[in-house]
């Protein structure tokens, strides 16, 4: 995927960022699905399942920014974890649970999320020194 700039106002331009989204038949998945697609500078594969080889296919196959696993449960999903982290370092992972209204932005940080049209300022904010309340 090549990255392109889309204006997002009037002489505010910015790179497109590409985004996958797991287990899109949840409620969460679909919503954060829905709610990231909608925004013009962010462009959304998703998959169904918490699948690890169609995620890490998808993965090796396009040069994804941020791969957000949804219903994240730790002791089912660390060896994917590890995979992401090691083979696609410059990819930013996070972590969204119905349990709680933590966003974990693996091996940065963890974002309490206080509504969820909150999230697309949380996934522009990755790698940047921003603060996420404004």
């Amino acid at each position: 995927m090549d990255s392109r700039l889309v204006e997002i106002r009037k002489g505010i331009t910015v790179k497109t960022q590409y985004i996958l989204v797991s287990s899109c038949e949840t409620i969460l998945g679909a919503r954060a699905k829905e709610l990231l697609s909608i925004q013009r500078d962010m462009e959304v594969t998703s998959v169904n399942g918490d699948d690890s080889s169609r995620i890490l296919e998808l993965i090796n196959a396009n040069p994804f920014a941020v791969v957000i696993l949804v219903d994240y449960m730790p002791d089912q999903m660390t060896s994917q974890i590890r995979k992401i982290l090691s083979d696609f370092p410059e990819t930013k992972l996070v972590t969204l649970s119905v349990d709680d209204n933590w966003i974990h932005v693996v091996q940065e940080r963890k974002v309490l999320l206080n509504q969820v049209m909150d999230l697309p300022k949380v996934i522009r904010s990755l790698g940047k020194e921003e603060r996420l309340d404004r």
